[in-house]
């Protein structure tokens, strides 16, 4: 069903967004490197952020 998408396109962009301004707040202020940060924790940041999300979306559709 097109209308009720499971998966949408958009849901795994709070994560990326919070896992990248994460990476980027850690290269900034503890002159840590970047990539390394995107790798752990942005990885954890991502993924719980994206089940957060799914799970607030079944919510709101059910």
């Amino acid at each position: 069903d097109d209308d009720d998408p499971r998966f949408p396109r958009w849901l795994p962009l709070p994560g990326v967004a919070l896992a990248l301004g994460w990476a980027g707040f850690i290269a900034a202020t503890a002159g840590g490197d970047f990539l390394q940060a995107v790798v752990w924790p942005g990885a954890g940041i991502f993924a719980l952020t994206t089940v957060a999300t799914w799970l607030g979306w079944q919510l709101e559709l059910e």
